[in-house]
């Protein structure tokens, strides 16, 4: 594509890849552990946690399980994320064990 002085234009694009969701801050040492990962693919978004794919049933498996929609993706990584385990640890009961360090 060229201007009206014949100089070649270009155009940028951007986008989104990649989103991780985690109840913890990224700059808590937590934060990786218990993190997921959304990820698009072809038009469509696959959410990970240590290897494993979420389903539709909100089951964590081996097989890869594609959403159609990065919202749907989303929703069902922040109902995750709280149940997310690392050994045997939820992140919740993680968060909580480190909220209650905190305050003594």
């Amino acid at each position: 594509m060229t201007d009206h002085h014949g100089t070649y234009t270009t155009t940028t694009h951007i986008t989104m890849s990649q989103f991780t969701v985690s109840l913890f801050p990224e700059t808590d040492p937590n934060h990786r552990l218990f993190a997921i990962t959304i990820t698009r693919g072809h038009r469509q978004w696959v959410v990970l946690h240590q290897g494993l794919s979420l389903n539709a049933d909100s089951v964590w498996a081996y097989e890869t399980h594609w959403f159609d929609g990065l919202d749907t993706a989303l929703r069902m990584a922040e109902a995750a994320a709280p149940h997310v385990k690392v050994n045997g640890l939820t992140a919740a009961a993680a968060q909580a064990r480190s909220q209650a360090v905190q305050k003594a």
